[in-house]
């Protein structure tokens, strides 16, 4: 994916776009009225893929890609590297863009009953490091290619399968 930092023919510090943590009330506003970006990404450590199962909603107790919201100011690549070393202690390297989708849930993670709405960015890695998830997250699965098609495929969101079926075909 092509990310461009230009206003009036020159390159701005895209640092300067960075706000930090937004004041809850603020965030739960944002997150009831807009759709927004975030980034999912299929870790390969070895021969195998990881997914985890999500402790929070949306997508509670389904198998996941980690990731999540797009860090403003922060190229996509660097704020992935960061999500995922942050959910599951682990670095990552060898980045190959997949493709974009949109995904959207009845349940929200801020109580306030709209929903989640987001477009995603998909992503392929290679993983480097032990598993260790934080309290968002638990039970991770690394799996086979042939495990996914015999018998995992079949029981997975099917957003989760459009990014396993292009991770898999690179």
């Amino acid at each position: 994916m092509n990310e461009y930092s230009i206003e009036d023919g020159a390159s701005i510090d895209v640092s300067a776009l960075q706000v930090g943590q937004v004041p809850i009330d603020e965030y739960r506003i944002a997150h009831a009225t807009m759709s927004y970006v975030c980034h999912d990404i299929i870790v390969q450590i070895n021969d195998q893929y990881l997914l985890v199962e999500r402790d929070a909603v949306p997508a509670k107790g389904i198998l996941w890609p980690l990731g999540g919201r797009l860090l403003r100011g922060v190229t996509a690549e660097d704020s992935i590297k960061d999500r995922v070393l942050k959910e599951a202690g682990i670095t990552i390297s060898d980045l190959t863009f997949l493709g974009v989708a949109r995904t959207m849930f009845a349940t929200d993670p801020l109580g306030h009953g709209k929903g989640t709405d987001t477009v995603n960015l998909m992503y392929l890695a290679e993983g480097h490091g032990d598993v260790q998830l934080d309290q968002l997250h638990k039970t991770p699965t690394l799996f086979t290619k042939e495990e996914y098609v015999t018998t995992l495929r079949a029981s997975l969101h099917p957003y989760v399968v459009e990014m396993l079926d292009l991770a898999l075909a690179q």
